[in-house]
């Protein structure tokens, strides 16, 4: 009939055998916000929420795709409902999460995206001008004084 409809269909047993149908219209789930951090470390779980609102008031499925090659399905969750899930990200890199949500009866919304970087860790240790300090203490007053700070 269409991609948003299913048909119910029974018998009403009386004398004779009667037998209707009536058409249903599913109508699919709209993602309304992805909520939680824009960036965050590397190797650490990092909570993510997602809500959707289904016009019929089905319970909802989301499938997220990370955009590091990992996907995953989370649910069921009641309409209007925030979904919280927890991710890590194992390489620093810019990431586009998408999801979608799907209703119980395979109504399957347009897609949310939200973008999330996992920046390079800014560790001093590994550098060589902090091998070099840790290596030569008395180096700074010196070259403070030679700097004339």
């Amino acid at each position: 009939l269409s991609n948003n409809a299913r048909v119910a269909i029974w018998e009403e047993m009386h004398d004779d055998i009667d037998c209707y149908f009536k058409v249903l219209y599913n109508d699919a789930p709209e993602i309304t916000d992805i909520n939680g951090p824009a960036s965050g470390p590397v190797d650490t779980p990092i909570d993510y929420t997602f809500t959707a609102i289904d016009p019929d008031d089905d319970d909802i499925n989301f499938t997220v795709d990370w955009g590091d090659g990992k996907k995953e399905t989370i649910g069921l969750f009641e309409s209007g409902v925030p979904a919280t899930v927890n991710h890590t990200w194992d390489e620093t890199g810019n990431y586009l999460m998408t999801a979608h949500a799907i209703d119980g009866f395979g109504g399957d919304g347009p897609e949310g995206t939200f973008t999330v970087t996992i920046p390079r860790s800014k560790t001093l240790s590994n550098t060589l001008f902090y091998q070099f300090l840790q290596r030569y203490p008395n180096i700074f007053p010196i070259m403070r004084y030679l700097l004339g700070l």
